[in-house]
């Protein structure tokens, strides 16, 4: 046997390499007679397995992202794995693992594992917004944290909540913050704003002076 690809009575086709081998069997019995059989066999190369659309790193509560094998016709496996779709809306954050498994027709299989890494949401919240406003309140300065967000809503200027230029009856005011993750989170209050009555005096016969007693 030639030990670059035999040990003992054992064929390795990682030492061998791809290619044709030719293994030859040589036996000589006690009269010194000697015969030799031959047999050709190939290994062949693993194929060539990758996949793409899946980022290093991806927000909790992000929507499905869809992978492309190569080649195509494998299976995706792996938490958050429909078919072809990877879904981290429902995973916790941490490491999650996704590999590709592709076997051709000579029956060699190969894989690409791939690691994505999921963020948290930062923590957002929303204070400094009373419950109810009439249109003659005094503004208020309404706080967001983490600092460096982004405050909406009717009646907002900056971080000031001004009732006299908001719509009345129910706004609705959100505070949105990005991380350097680059995943966002929103905190949203609710108030009431409602218009001053309109009111007005009348007097007697609309005089405006009378006299005393």
């Amino acid at each position: 046997f030639p030990v670059t690809i035999m040990v003992g009575g054992s064929f390795d086709p990682f030492v061998a390499g791809v290619g044709q081998h030719t293994i030859t069997y040589t036996y000589t019995d006690a009269n010194g007679c000697r015969n030799t059989d031959s047999k050709v066999t190939t290994v062949n190369g693993l194929p060539s397995v990758s996949f793409t659309g899946l980022p290093p790193f991806v927000c909790e509560g992000s929507s499905s992202l869809t992978l492309t094998g190569n080649p195509s016709g494998g299976t995706f496996v792996g938490p958050g794995i429909s078919g072809n779709q990877f879904d981290p809306s429902q995973l916790a954050n941490g490491n999650q693992t996704v590999i590709y498994n592709f076997t051709d027709n000579l029956g060699c299989a190969g894989a690409d594992t791939q690691v994505v890494f999921i963020n948290s949401l930062p923590v957002v919240t929303l204070t400094g917004l009373d419950p109810t406003y009439c249109t003659s309140s005094f503004s208020d300065v309404l706080v967001g944290t983490p600092s460096g967000g982004t405050l909406l809503g009717s009646g907002i200027t900056g971080n000031t909540f001004d009732p006299s230029t908001a719509n009345l009856g129910l706004n609705s005011i959100s505070y949105t913050f990005t991380d350097n993750n680059g995943c966002s989170n929103t905190a949203t209050l609710t108030t009431q704003v409602s218009a001053v009555p309109s009111i007005s005096i009348t007097t007697p016969n609309n005089n405006t002076s009378i006299c005393n007693g």
